[in-house]
């Protein structure tokens, strides 16, 4: 568990072999490393002190990513590559990060969704293997071409829905794919 109170943890190692993390009574935390790379692990996050950030900078693998409040931090996935196995809620009102960069990949393998009233900035490929994807809200992609895919790069032919809020780019281009229900 990491819990700072209110000040910023920042673990400048890779975190792996756990069979879970959690991140309460923070102040925020960076991790610059890989999280999880020897296998996977499931991630909760409590109660987080308002206008702070979870961010994690490098390739991450999570089981499970559970958000047990509805607090105004900020979740930051910004590594090349993000994987997560189960379906995630995504609930904290402080805004999304969902890559930074246009060959950034996102695989949330069962869907997620996004409920915060925050902003989700999204930038790269974001996939699930014929999971939904709800970012209902306010979205801002990056500039250039980003990608939501619930048929995981045509892994699953019939893919799912899709919901998006209103999206916001400069210089941007958003492709969609469900897959095909016939």
């Amino acid at each position: 568990s990491i819990g700072s109170g209110v000040g910023l943890t920042t673990v400048a190692g890779s975190v792996d072999g756990l069979s879970s993390l959690t991140v309460i009574n923070s102040g925020g935390v960076t991790f610059q490393d890989t999280v999880g790379q020897s296998g996977s692990f499931d991630f909760v996050v409590g109660t987080t002190t308002a206008n702070e950030t979870i961010a994690f900078q490098n390739n991450t693998t999570f089981n499970s990513i559970t958000a047990n409040s509805n607090d105004a931090y900020s979740l930051s996935f910004t590594g090349s590559s993000t994987v997560v196995d189960q379906f995630v809620g995504f609930t904290n009102s402080g805004g999304l990060v969902l890559g930074n960069g246009a060959s950034d990949s996102l695989l949330f393998r069962n869907g997620l969704t996004y409920s915060g009233v925050g902003t989700v900035n999204m930038f790269g490929a974001l996939r699930t293997n014929a999971g939904a994807v709800d970012l209902g809200g306010n979205i801002t992609l990056g500039n250039g071409t980003s990608v939501i895919d619930t048929t995981n790069n045509n892994v699953a032919a019939t893919g799912s829905n899709i919901q998006l809020g209103a999206v916001n780019g400069n210089a941007s281009t958003l492709r969609l794919n469900a897959g095909d229900s016939s």
